[in-house]
């Protein structure tokens, strides 16, 4: 990795994940709005992210937490956060580094 680069619509990315290893893909949409729901002791609960991006499917169960990188400039696009058979989401890496008040 060489530094950071917001994701771009067509943009080919890759990324090495503790399932599916090397994986390559490109991105499919941009600014999406995602809900997550999860069970509690309380009942089912939805959580909704915004600003996440899509791309073709590129990851398993296990990869989540995967650093996504433009794969011709090796910059840091994303943080891998959820995937199916049929794309990958992320969370592009200046909404992660500006969460957690940190520069790379």
């Amino acid at each position: 990795m060489s530094g950071t680069k917001k994701p771009e619509l067509g943009m080919r990315i890759r990324k090495t994940g503790r399932t599916t290893d090397y994986t390559e893909g490109v991105i499919t949409l941009m600014n999406a709005i995602v809900n997550v729901s999860y069970n509690t002791r309380n009942g089912q609960r939805t959580a909704r992210f915004v600003g996440q991006v899509f791309a073709e499917s590129m990851s398993q169960g296990g990869d989540s937490g995967s650093l996504i990188v433009d794969a011709e400039s090796n910059n840091a696009v994303g943080l891998l956060f959820a995937g199916s058979s049929v794309a990958t989401i992320f969370t592009p890496i200046h909404d992660v580094l500006d969460a957690l008040n940190i520069t790379l």
